[in-house]
């Protein structure tokens, strides 16, 4: 399964954008996850939008991926968390 990470620009960051990155795909190694950069022109699995803000500056409709979670304080994580273990769960069944 593969999950594409794109950041904002960062110019208000109101929690520590690559060190979440960092910690979720720590979290899921060994999951069979493979986390990539954003590509306009790719397909995957799903995707993880790390938004420093509320402001949601990065709004994408054009993916193409079943899922999209957008990250936007740091607390989201259980929701991006177990967003990621639903879909493993639904490809392996």
């Amino acid at each position: 399964m593969t999950v594409f990470i794109k950041y904002c620009g960062g110019c208000n960051p109101l929690y520590d954008r690559v060190q979440f990155i960092n910690e979720l795909k720590k979290s899921f190694n060994g999951s069979g996850i493979r986390f990539v950069s954003y590509e306009d022109d790719g397909e995957h699995d799903a995707g993880v939008v790390a938004q420093g803000c509320f402001r949601e500056c990065v709004r994408e409709t054009r993916l193409n991926c079943k899922r999209i979670f957008y990250v936007k304080q740091r607390s989201d994580w259980d929701h991006v968390r177990s967003g990621l273990l639903s879909l493993i769960k639904n490809t392996t069944e």
